[in-house]
């Protein structure tokens, strides 16, 4: 039995972010990419595991599902397949195992909103009018379609427009 060499790491490309190779104990290879400016990514962190007997995938602005590929099924069978990662906190009654990461943070947001709004006295927004001028625009799009032709907004609550553009 031979004894597996240490790890290995090196720079091998430099530019607006660096990525470096590294060769593991075991024999495999890999890279590690890192960049602050690299186009399409906010603030984006990705592991992507590839190997000849299956691979992994996962991406933090995708955090609800861990993407696996198995190189060891039949070609009809290749192809990535989503593993929920969905938070399930044991007796947790909120937030269920089917609200999205994130998805109580928004809706804390949400109703801190309504209630500092209310203690204050302050309109919402959006609120009913805001509300009311979707409902006029879905039905004019309705009307359009129906006709083909461009409809122009009715004055509402007192207001006058021209076309909606």
């Amino acid at each position: 039995m031979t004894r597996p060499g240490p790890l290995r790491a090196g720079l091998i490309g430099y530019g607006i972010g660096k990525v470096y190779g590294a060769a593991l104990p075991g024999g495999a290879i890999g890279t590690l990419e890192a960049g602050r400016l690299i186009a399409g990514a906010i603030s984006n962190v990705t592991v992507e595991i590839f190997g000849s007997d299956g691979s992994l995938r996962w991406n933090g602005m995708d955090p609800n599902y861990l993407y696996v590929a198995g190189g060891t099924k039949a070609d009809s069978e290749q192809g990535w397949r989503q593993v929920p990662t969905v938070q399930d906190y044991h007796g947790a009654i909120i937030p269920g195992a089917d609200v999205p990461v994130g998805g109580m943070r928004y809706y804390i947001a949400a109703c801190a909103d309504f209630l500092t709004r209310t203690l204050a006295g302050q309109p919402y927004d959006p609120g009913l009018a805001q509300g009311l001028r979707v409902q006029e625009v879905i039905a004019m799009a309705e009307q359009s379609a129906r006709t083909g032709e461009w409809v122009t907004r009715l004055s509402m609550m007192g207001e006058s427009d021209g076309d909606i553009e």
